[in-house]
């Protein structure tokens, strides 16, 4: 017959075959579907979220259990957060006590203790991921020449150094001679660029990964 709301009607028979006058009735809403996930913000493989977040779950039905149900994960270490619930949007809203860390891989899990007002549970546990969002700038650093050295006649010079990024790594090295344009560097966390001295002078070397 289908979930919904339904009318049950009864009415009653004597032992001398009367039936009653009128009909008794009575409404009820019938359940037996499971509650499930139908929208989260961010989205599943979502990169670049802010640290700062907070994570909305929507599901098809009204639920309880939401605060006890849902977890943010990172590896097998469970986040410390809060979770809040609102019946009239059926969204559960998740917020770490403490900032995400940058350019990390965090996942969001809806287990089966979720249920709807008729207690059918979740069929199946629910889960996503997203990256938090790299904000720190990469470093880079000439080891040679060192700063204030006198070299000789030759022609090409090799000017070495290296790069570091905590988060999403070192993408590109540049190399600027007395403000001049920005060249490519050869390679990336250790690099040199060939440099062809034009003539005797004072030379200021600059460098950005």
């Amino acid at each position: 017959i289908g979930d919904g709301e339904k009318a049950a009607y009864a009415r009653f028979k004597d032992n001398a075959g009367n039936l009653s006058i009128t009909e008794i009735k009575d409404t009820i809403s019938l359940d037996t579907m499971p509650p499930s996930v139908i929208s989260t913000i961010p989205a599943n493989g979502a990169t670049s979220i802010s640290a700062n977040t907070a994570i909305l779950v929507t599901f098809t039905e009204k639920i309880v259990n939401a605060p006890s149900s849902i977890l943010l994960k990172q590896g097998d270490a469970i986040i410390d957060s809060t979770v809040l619930y609102d019946d009239s949007a059926m969204t559960a809203t998740l917020t770490p006590i403490d900032s995400l860390n940058e350019y990390t891989t965090y996942m969001l899990v809806v287990t089966t203790g979720i249920r709807d007002l008729a207690a059918n549970p979740m069929a199946y546990s629910y889960s996503f991921s997203f990256t938090t969002a790299d904000l720190t700038k990469p470093s880079s650093t000439i080891s040679t020449p060192s700063n204030g050295s006198i070299m000789g006649n030759a022609v090409t010079y090799t000017i070495k150094g290296t790069a570091l990024d905590t988060g999403s790594g070192v993408s590109k090295v540049e190399v600027s001679i007395n403000g001049g344009p920005w060249n490519a560097a050869t390679g990336t966390t250790s690099w040199t660029y060939a440099w062809m001295l034009s003539s005797d002078g004072t030379y200021t070397i600059k460098n950005k990964a």
